[in-house]
């Protein structure tokens, strides 16, 4: 059987039609409603935040001050602490600090020092800097002699044999030049004998000086201290060390 009905065109009409459609769509969809919104608008004063920015720049400076303040504090404190515990322990060793101070004085200053060690760990734990500073500088002026004493007793020994080398190196130069050394021809009786009367002097006293730490006992103070006795060397190798080195005078060809 043979189909006689007319075909549907499909053509381009029919493609138009189908795109005005979708267009219209379209159109629909991209419409925008527009409301009206009321906006509240709040305004800050300016002087307020530049008052609280202030007040957190010194907050913030207190803190530092406070913390700095702290730490000096806790510095203070194990300082004593430390002096406690180093100057009780010397005090006891017979090898230290234990024959530089009478026996009776021995006692009391470690009782001292029991004491205040007592008392960092008890009513003074949290006490100021100020303080413990003075406590410090109590137990020093206690203290520090008897340091003193050991350490001049140590230093003397080689103090005196530095100076008595001193000594003789000039009564060897003095000997030379008293044999026409070549070498000091130059040096004029004048300053040969200002050498000489240097060592005279110096000998004699520092063997005056030796003579009185034979009969000083350890807990004393020494009647010299040795910075005076090197300043007494150091006085005397200027003046003959001026003499002795003095370069000879540049012979002309």
């Amino acid at each position: 059987k043979m189909d006689t009905e007319p075909k549907k065109d499909s053509g381009p009409t029919g493609d138009a039609n189908q795109s005005d459609k979708t267009d219209k769509e379209k159109s629909k969809k991209l419409k925008t409603e527009l409301i009206a919104v009321n906006l509240s608008v709040d305004s800050f004063n300016a002087g307020v935040l530049i008052d609280d920015l202030n007040t957190l720049i010194e907050d913030e400076l207190k803190m530092i001050s406070n913390d700095k303040m702290e730490k000096e504090r806790i510095d203070s404190k194990n300082a004593l602490e430390e002096y406690v515990y180093e100057l009780r322990n010397k005090l006891m060793d017979e090898n230290d600090l234990y024959s530089f101070v009478l026996d009776n004085d021995r006692i009391n200053l470690t009782e001292n020092l029991d004491a205040i060690e007592n008392w960092l760990y008890e009513e003074g734990e949290d006490s100021n800097r100020q303080i413990y500073f003075d406590k410090l500088n109590s137990l020093k002026s206690r203290g520090e002699p008897i340091k003193q004493r050991k350490l001049e007793f140590d230093q003397r020994p080689k103090l005196f044999e530095e100076f008595s080398l001193a000594l003789q190196l000039s009564e060897k130069f003095l000997e030379k030049w008293k044999q026409k050394d070549p070498k000091y021809l130059h040096i004029t009786d004048e300053e040969a004998s200002k050498v000489q009367n240097a060592v005279i002097e110096q000998s004699k006293w520092l063997e005056n000086v030796r003579a009185e730490f034979v009969k000083l006992k350890k807990h004393e103070n020494p009647p010299i201290s040795i910075s005076e006795v090197i300043a007494a060397k150091q006085t005397f190798e200027q003046t003959v060390n001026a003499i002795i080195r003095k370069p000879a005078p540049k012979v002309e060809e």
